[in-house]
């Protein structure tokens, strides 16, 4: 699915591959490498060896257009023992000014914390949601 934003120069469509490919980035950052997993919503890892193709991740990210911008949904499985709510505020913070550098009208992100992983991966509905002020 493609997302339509409109600009200064007309209308521009971009992938999901495109916001697949800048959360990866954050989420391969040595600060959250291993801590915060991509995963579909059942919840399975997407890749045995932690890092997933673009395109198996833009496939379970859900995009929608709303009012003033983009809404993106992403999936993720956490690791044990860690604080939830400020590790996933902090990892919200770092995707907005990952799409901050490319002026891309992201208005809502919410991470859906599909389960955590211990020793398995045990199920959970945790949703963390902030909105761009």
């Amino acid at each position: 699915m493609n997302i339509t934003v409109e600009t200064e120069l007309g209308e521009i469509s971009v992938e999901k591959k495109y916001f697949a490919q800048k959360i990866m980035s954050v989420l391969m950052q040595i600060r959250w490498k291993g801590k915060f997993l991509p995963a579909n919503n059942r919840p399975k890892l997407l890749s045995e060896d932690k890092k997933p193709s673009f395109e198996s991740f833009a496939d379970v990210l859900e995009l929608s257009k709303i009012d003033d911008g983009i809404h993106i949904i992403i999936p993720l499985i956490a690791d044990f023992g860690m604080p939830l709510r400020s590790n996933t505020s902090d990892l919200i913070r770092d995707i907005y000014l990952e799409f901050g550098k490319m002026k891309t009208p992201i208005t809502k992100i919410t991470v859906h914390i599909v389960g955590v992983k211990s020793k398995q991966v045990a199920p959970r509905n945790i949703k963390f949601t902030v909105n761009r002020k």
